[in-house]
């Protein structure tokens, strides 16, 4: 059985620990020990713009990772002496795949579904258009959406979840076929890594092509039983 060399892991819902578990800072730190003893690569893949995770790492007191996959998998950062560098790379691959990607083409889609509301500014990216809807109509809205996009053969991807933290719903358009799953697919690529040495770990929606991917994956005890009934399945 090969040896895991690295774990991606979402934040909200996954690694950062929830309001009501105590336990789970416990756990954080007993991680963190591990991924040192065993000297594996911690990757941070989340829908959080690169400032919100920053943020994050410094409230929850979240070990630094080597990488970090933001916004959906449209933005991807490299440790460097200094910081944190985004990867040009990276940047113009996606660039290429969205070259096609007309924002105001996707905003005119979204506009026609009344309940969709545009997230702040700085949850917007240069491939990644985000909005705010209500969780309990999330999925009427979204296959209302997909409907548009398809009935008008554009290149979009929709990927929806429900924030684990206040239930409301989250719905990202991206670039067809871009996610956090070909994020991960393109970082193996780069440093050689086998797929079946990585294992990534998340719990909602933006998770579900990661987590039924090539590669190993932990759906946590947290997360909605019909996710992991679907990744089993």
């Amino acid at each position: 059985m090969p040896r895991i060399k690295a774990l991606a892991t979402d934040l909200d819902g996954t690694l950062i620990p929830l309001a009501d578990r105590k336990e789970n800072i416990d756990d954080l730190k007993k991680l963190c020990a591990l991924l040192h003893r065993h000297q594996m690569d911690l990757i941070f893949v989340t829908g959080r713009h690169f400032e919100s995770v920053m943020a994050a790492i410094d409230q929850h007191q979240l070990p630094r990772p080597e990488c970090m996959l933001c916004d959906v998998g449209t933005t991807f950062w490299r440790r460097s002496p200094s910081g944190y560098e985004i990867d040009s790379v990276y940047t113009e691959r996606l660039r290429q795949i969205a070259s096609d990607m007309d924002q105001q083409q996707v905003a005119a889609a979204a506009a026609a579904i009344g309940s969709l509301k545009l997230q702040e500014r700085e949850k917007q990216g240069m491939f990644k258009l985000s909005f705010y809807l209500d969780s309990s109509t999330l999925d009427v809205s979204v296959n209302r959406l997909k409907a548009k996009i398809q009935q008008g053969r554009l290149p979009f991807d929709l990927v929806a979840s429900v924030d684990p933290f206040n239930g409301v719903g989250l719905l990202d358009i991206l670039p067809k076929g871009v996610s956090k799953a070909f994020g991960l697919h393109w970082w193996c690529e780069q440093t050689g890594l086998r797929h079946d040495q990585l294992i990534f770990a998340g719990d909602s929606g933006n998770d579900r092509a990661a987590l039924a991917s090539s590669h190993k994956a932990i759906v946590v005890a947290n997360a909605p039983r019909t996710m992991a009934e679907e990744i089993i399945a």
